[in-house]
């Protein structure tokens, strides 16, 4: 009986964690929808201009 409960213990407690994930992507998702609308053209417009020979913008150099 203690093995079986501890088992159904640890299946719930994955899908507790699981289930407390989702909220912290989705604030994630929506602050990155809410900034690109924001700021225009902003890590997406970036992103899109890697390999580009002139930055559209007058972004600081990047060091890596």
């Amino acid at each position: 009986m203690s093995i079986t409960i501890a088992i159904i213990g640890g299946i719930l407690g994955q899908i507790v964690r699981v289930v407390y994930i989702l909220p912290i992507i989705t604030a994630c998702l929506c602050y990155f929808s809410l900034s690109e609308e924001s700021e225009g053209t902003g890590l997406m417009g970036r992103i899109n201009q890697l390999g580009a020979i002139a930055p559209e913008d007058n972004s600081p150099a990047e060091e890596f």
